[in-house]
């Protein structure tokens, strides 16, 4: 009775309606293993990825910030960047140094805190690795109370981690911070010379001081090192050479030095005073040194915080501040919009002696995502050329890109880097003489799970886990707003395992939910905040699924509950079912099935009312001689019977299987 009372109702509405689909869901295509999905996008005085080459290709490490990661990532990659291999080398102590690729070995850095200030402890280890990460040794290294400035409290502190290799010694520039120094409770800050026998494996501290150095990178020409570093306390970037005979060094040794940029602002105290200033990097032309950084017009400081790129030229025969040249390279200025503006994330690539590559992001470039499948090309990448002399040799160039902490390298053939966001990774290559960039793009949101968008629908694929990074309130979504603005229907496929806690959490346009059978488990908050979704298909094959997954964002006046306005369909008792329940979320049960099944007009994986009316209106167009309005996909599911002609009794079998899993019964097509 209940059911033909339905079939009344829904028969008399549907000569008021009228419906034209179209074919909405696209297939993702088959990806091989991806690499792994890791935020690198924000620029670090310490790296943590890092891209390299190899006899075959390249090799890609990064060290995860997550706690519970607790490895040296490692992937191979053909010259195509196709990912060929991958590795985990296990950390070992609490802090992260810097990774480094030697001539005949690897080396990584880590460190650990010693705030018990025993001048004996182990504050930076450094470990050696043939080039198949076999492990050949170990540096321990201490601090040194006996140079000024050597002892050790916190390793890296505010520094880089930056390493060079000369004669069988490998030299690391960082930072630190030092014991405390009771008049003010806190050790001061500064840099940090580290010098390792290859051969033995020994290290100790080369050379250091207390001026507050806050980046450091170092270079050599096989005779002398070089040295650029932020130091605030000396009030200047600042260029020193060393010879590395003289190391370790005696505290009133006098090194060769340049000041590069001199800083604004009166340091009168002990604390650190504001630079508005960056050093960025080091590199070696045949004649000169060149270093790089950003920096406010310091004749202005604490009037305009405008960032633009310096090129300091300091000729190698004459390391003086004298002898060397600043060059601009950059223009720009304040636009009102924010307290920073200019330049950020600056990098130096050498070609050859006498070509080098020069990168970087602005703060106020709009983000405007130009292709919905490289969430990264919402970024531009600025970058020109210049020669041995600081001398452009190019225009400026721009291209959809993202700038990230990898540093850019020379192969030999092209300029190579990536850059990672949390739901893609982009390799970029760029013609050392054209200028020309070329990307290949992965849409990796797990080990072997990808995605692609197409004409409203997200598709996610693969096999496996899922993996995206938890949101709040103070973090970004791993998704381009942009992107998130456009989905409107979004397809788990059969292989993908899993739903991330908050995956597609501010997806505003969202309407439909299609998750496929197979996927176990749904985490918390996977919907959260999606205000326009109306259904979220889940199958039985679902047995965990987390708190919120569909709660808009707001509350009930009367009694602060959590608002849910979409609608489970699911089969009932399944834990879905018992999971809308608890929750007061609406519920209607239906069988999933593929998408354009039998009865399946729109192809959104169930049979409801719409795919009656549609059947029903496509029979009406027919008999009127005109075009049913259908894809062939879409008329396919809309005949039933198979009979190959659209019929009334098409459309009622369809409007009664819907009524009979509306009742809760078991539908059937007989």
């Amino acid at each position: 009775m209940k059911i033909g009372k339905l079939i009344a109702v829904i028969v008399s509405a549907a000569a008021c309606l009228g419906i034209d689909y179209a074919d909405t869901f696209a297939a993702a295509a088959e990806s091989p293993a991806l690499p792994a999905p890791y935020d690198n996008l924000t620029f670090n005085a310490r790296t943590r990825s890092f891209l390299e080459t190899t006899d075959n290709g390249y090799m890609r490490v990064y060290v995860p910030e997550e706690e519970e990661d607790n490895f040296i990532r490692v992937e191979y990659y053909d010259k195509n960047f196709a990912l060929t291999d991958t590795m985990a080398i296990p950390r070992e102590l609490e802090y992260w140094g810097g990774f480094y690729a030697g001539e005949e070995y690897y080396f990584t850095v880590e460190g650990q805190r010693n705030t018990d200030e025993i001048d004996s402890n182990e504050v930076i280890r450094v470990n050696q690795y043939d080039k198949n990460w076999n492990k050949l040794g170990t540096a321990n290294i201490t601090g040194n109370s006996e140079m000024f400035g050597g002892e050790v409290r916190y390793p890296f502190d505010y520094g880089s981690c930056e390493m060079t290799e000369c004669n069988g010694t490998l030299y690391i520039a960082t930072g630190h911070q030092g014991y405390v120094d009771p008049a003010y409770n806190q050790g001061h800050q500064g840099l940090l010379l580290l010098m390792v026998d290859e051969a033995t494996m020994t290290g100790q501290v080369a050379d250091c001081d207390l001026w507050h150095s806050f980046a450091q990178y170092i270079d050599t020409d096989g005779e002398n090192l070089y040295l650029f570093e932020n130091s605030e306390g000396n009030g200047q970037s600042q260029l020193t050479m060393y010879t590395p005979a003289v190391l370790p060094a005696d505290y009133f040794d006098s090194q060769q030095m340049a000041m590069i940029l001199e800083y604004g602002g009166e340091r009168t105290s002990a604390w650190a005073i504001a630079t508005y200033a960056e050093c960025y990097g080091i590199s070696l032309s045949g004649e000169n040194v060149l270093t790089l950084g950003t920096s406010i017009d310091q004749e202005k400081y604490g009037e305009d915080t405008t960032y633009n790129i310096y090129l300091g030229i300091t000729p190698k025969d004459n390391i003086s501040t004298e002898a060397t040249t600043v060059k601009w390279l950059t223009s720009l200025s304040d636009d009102g919009d924010g307290y920073y503006s200019g330049v950020d994330s600056v990098a130096l690539t050498k070609i050859n002696d006498d070509r080098f590559l020069i990168s970087w992001n602005q703060y106020n470039d709009t983000l405007s995502l130009t292709d919905d499948n490289d969430p990264l090309s919402e970024y531009t990448l600025h970058y020109l050329f210049v020669d041995g002399e600081g001398n452009e040799l190019s225009e400026e160039f721009t291209a959809d890109a993202s700038f990230s902490d990898c540093h850019p390298i020379y192969d030999g053939e092209r300029i190579v880097f990536y850059a990672s966001g949390n739901s893609a990774l982009a390799f970029y290559a760029i013609d050392p003489m054209s200028g020309e960039l070329e990307k290949t793009v992965y849409r990796a949101i797990g080990e072997n799970v990808s995605w692609y968008y197409e004409d409203g629908v997200l598709t996610v694929s693969g096999t496996g886990e899922m993996s995206l990074p938890e949101v709040d309130w103070f973090s970004d979504s791993a998704w381009p707003s942009e992107l998130r603005n456009k989905v409107t229907s979004l397809v788990i496929e059969t292989g993908v395992t899993n739903i991330s806690d908050s995956a597609f959490a501010y997806f505003d346009s969202l309407e439909t939910v299609v998750i496929e059978d197979g996927v176990e488990s749904i985490g918390a908050e996977a919907f959260y905040d999606c205000d326009n979704l109306e259904k979220v298909i889940i199958p039985a094959s679902v047995t965990s699924i987390g708190e919120d997954i569909v709660w808009t964002g707001s509350y009930w006046v009367h009694d602060n509950s959590h608002v849910y306005q979409a609608t489970i369909y699911t089969k009932k008792g399944s834990v879905a079912d018992q999971y809308a329940e608890k929750y007061g979320i609406s519920c209607s049960y239906a069988t999933y099935i593929a998408p354009y099944d039998t009865g399946d007009v729109d192809g959104d994986s169930m049979i409801t009312i719409q795919d009656s009316f549609a059947a029903l209106l496509a029979y009406a167009r027919e008999s009127a001689g005109n075009s049913s309005g259908l894809t062939e996909k879409q008329r396919s599911a809309a005949d039933v019977d198979g009979d190959g002609r659209l019929t009334i009794q098409d459309a009622f079998k369809i409007l009664v299987y819907y009524a009979q899993e509306s009742a809760g019964l078991s539908p059937s097509w007989d």
